[in-house]
């Protein structure tokens, strides 16, 4: 049997790659190919042949990275700078007069509260002082302290604050201000979005006005990532219904990652066109009139990026993508405040999330899986969260509100039977039973206004199963673990529970409560930094670490724990008039190792992997040399 001229092994590979677009065939194939090679020859021709089949892997995986123009845009991408090159608008100039006739901004709160003042001063740079701002909170403790009426008066001439209810989700805050508008066009964007340019309503604007058909308009949204990296947000495609055993109408809707929009930097990358399988609810255009037949305030506490252009493509059109207006999604964990807690636990906690899918399942016809969203969000912005104690509330009743918020924040639910928003407005002071229920009391049925003209079974195409390689969004335990450590300290030395998470002073008594979470938080091995290096969202690495990457809790060792799968836990905790919170966080100030033990184990497991290859030939070629002295004497 003939062995190719090792020059010509490069090309026939590549052209192999071609042919088959799919690694694994390609590779299946070369497997193949090899196992035959050796079993045809004798031991001294296997260690030739070993080295033939690994330059034919080779030549594979370098052909797929040659023929892929996202793997090409991917290593492109290492190169270029943290942020974005400018893309040229691609409309008419708008003028101030043309804005603010046109035009309105309406601001909702998003996750946090505290931030109001750095947004509305970001607009008022670049958007003119006379257009139409109206900024919707919830009226819940913590969130309605933030003085954003004078902050607002004072930046911009027409400026309205409207309260929506203290449990509301924010697009209720884009529908109660709808009647209030005035011009044909709104920005609908949350306080966590910040526009990158002037022309950002602009090309939004005559986008719509070119394209009469579609109701609204939707940016490109990047995110701030860390070391100042920007990346890309949003990037779902292939949205499809298909067979699912644990749905009761026999189908789940889902979704794939687009490694295409992931990996779309230059201008060159984009492309204006509908965009027909999400909307993200950080920031979009949209025709006054129309917009709140595709908002539904029940199903927008999380999945929002599903049910909008559901809604949309219900009625027969999607949004129109338009990439000359850009704007970032920024939240600085750094900058969380107090204020922001109650709302944020609240609104991320595994109710919530799971009284919307139960809605949206009902809305839709299919199945919407566990994601667990509620709980990824929660995690990446309280996990390193320290708020001190010169920075919390005098206040009784707001300091006994913080409090309850961090027991919410690590998977209770009732205070003395009570919804967290309802029990803060009145905490009874001392001894409060705190505990975790499964059962949801929280509306579920769907109204009729909001029934939708079809069921996702008929507009959504339908696949029998998930691509191959695929990656699987969907979480197996509705709920998690709850594990609390629970221990003295010294209130006047702050350095005896610089490692504890919530620290209460209680009628001279010093306590510390510490959160078990159920993940590997610490251990990176630095692949975050490698996916901001690439360009990639290395925030999304928190939720590979929670899916695939649980940490047991010893229930033995807690103070407070309920299994996930407890129907009912609860426990009772004290907070009297005269108690104080002097730090709030799950950890406290802990000092960031730069190794820990899972971390050099895996590094460990992972330099043994890349070194059997490169010794075991080595290895080989001793033990055949040996053979061939014993074989010569």
């Amino acid at each position: 049997m003939l062995m190719p001229h090792w020059s010509e092994v490069p090309k026939v590979l590549y052209a192999l790659t071609i042919r088959w677009t799919a690694v694994p065939v390609c590779l299946a194939q070369a497997k193949i190919f090899c196992q035959t090679r050796v079993d045809e020859m004798g031991f001294f021709a296997k260690l030739s042949s070993s080295r033939f089949c690994g330059a034919v892997l080779l030549a594979l995986t370098l052909g797929r990275v040659l023929y892929s123009p996202c793997v090409r845009r991917l290593f492109r991408n290492m190169t270029l700078p943290g942020i974005p090159d400018a893309v040229a608008p691609k409309y008419a100039t708008c003028s101030d007069s043309d804005l603010v006739q046109g035009v309105s901004l309406v601001v909702t709160v998003k996750d946090t509260c505290a931030q109001a003042e750095e947004l509305l001063t970001h607009l008022s740079i670049i958007f003119p002082k006379d257009m139409h701002v109206y900024y919707a909170y919830p009226a819940i403790r913590g969130c309605r302290h933030v003085d954003t009426q004078n902050v607002g008066n004072k930046l911009f001439t027409h400026f309205t604050e409207v309260a929506v209810g203290a449990a509301d989700a924010p697009i209720a805050g884009f529908l109660k201000v709808q009647p209030l508008l005035k011009t044909k066009y709104a920005v609908l964007m949350h306080n966590d979005a910040y526009p990158m340019e002037r022309d950002f309503a602009c090309e939004l604007f005559r986008a719509l006005e070119a394209n009469p058909h579609y109701p609204i308009a939707a940016p490109q949204i990047y995110e701030a990532a860390s070391d100042k990296v920007i990346v890309p947000h949003g990037h779902h495609q292939n949205l499809h219904v298909r067979p699912s055993p644990t749905s009761e109408t026999g189908f789940r809707i889902d979704y794939d990652l687009s490694l295409h929009l992931l990996t779309q930097r230059k201008p060159e990358d984009f492309q204006e066109g509908p965009q027909v399988d999400f909307l993200e609810d950080h920031a979009f255009f949209a025709r006054s009139d129309r917009y709140h037949e595709l908002l539904d305030p029940a199903g927008s506490f999380t999945l929002e990026y599903m049910d909008m252009i559901l809604n949309m493509r219900a009625r027969n059109t999607s949004a129109w993508y338009v990439p000359t207006a850009r704007c970032i999604f920024d939240v600085d964990t750094n900058k969380i405040t107090w204020e922001d807690v109650p709302y944020l636990v609240y609104k991320r906690s595994e109710q919530i999330g799971h009284q919307v899918r139960t809605y949206l399942t009902k809305k839709w016809g299919v199945e919407f899986v566990n994601t667990g969203i509620w709980n990824y969000v929660r995690y990446v912005m309280l996990a390193d969260v320290v708020i001190k104690k010169e920075s919390l509330p005098t206040d009784w009743k707001d300091q006994a509100a913080i409090f309850y918020s961090w027991f919410e924040s690590v998977g209770f639910n009732r205070y003395n039977g009570q919804y967290l928003p309802d029990f803060i407005e009145e905490p009874a002071p001392g001894t409060v039973n705190v505990s975790r229920t499964m059962k949801w009391t929280l509306p579920t049925d769907v109204p009729e206004h909001r029934v939708p003209p079809k069921s996702a079974m008929n507009i959504l195409p339908k696949l029998q199963r998930k691509k191959v390689g695929a990656i699987d969004i969907s979480f197996k335990d509705p709920h998690l673990p709850i594990g609390v450590t629970q221990r003295r300290c010294d209130a006047s030395q702050p350095l005896s529970y610089r490692e504890c998470g919530l620290v209460v002073e209680d009628n001279g008594e010093c306590k510390c409560f510490t959160y078990n979470v159920p993940f590997n938080l610490k251990t990176t091995l630095y692949l975050d930094k490698l996916m901001a290096w690439m360009k990639l969202p290395a925030r999304a690495f928190m939720y590979g670490q929670m899916k695939y990457w649980s940490v047991p809790i010893a229930p033995e060792q807690m103070d407070f724990f309920c299994d996930r799968t407890q129907e009912d836990c609860s426990f009772e905790v004290s907070f009297s008039e005269n108690a104080k919170v002097l730090q709030w966080s799950w950890f406290g100030d802990q000092e960031k190792q730069m190794f820990t033990p899972e971390g050099m184990a895996i590094g460990a497991a992972i330099a043994l992997a890349i070194l059997c290859p490169i010794l075991m030939p080595r290895l080989s070629k001793k033990k055949a040399d040996k053979f061939s002295e014993k074989k010569l004497n």
